[in-house]
């Protein structure tokens, strides 16, 4: 009995649509890796922090 049952739900189970993967484009995993890469993310946190400074800096002289 439990044979049969196995047999039936691995018969059912072969024929329903499985999902499990997406597939992404090259554009997409450039995408991803810009995005994750530590030492890209690292430079534009030093750039958005240059920027930040030399306002800070023009903002000190202007108002003096």
């Amino acid at each position: 009995m439990m044979k049969r049952l196995s047999i039936i739900i691995l018969s059912v189970g072969m024929f329903l649509p499985i999902n499990a993967q997406k597939i992404y484009t090259l554009k997409e995993c450039r995408d991803l890796a810009m995005q994750n890469n530590i030492k890209i993310r690292d430079a534009r946190l030093g750039v958005s922090q240059a920027l930040e400074t030399e306002k800070m800096h023009f903002l000190n002289i202007y108002l003096m």
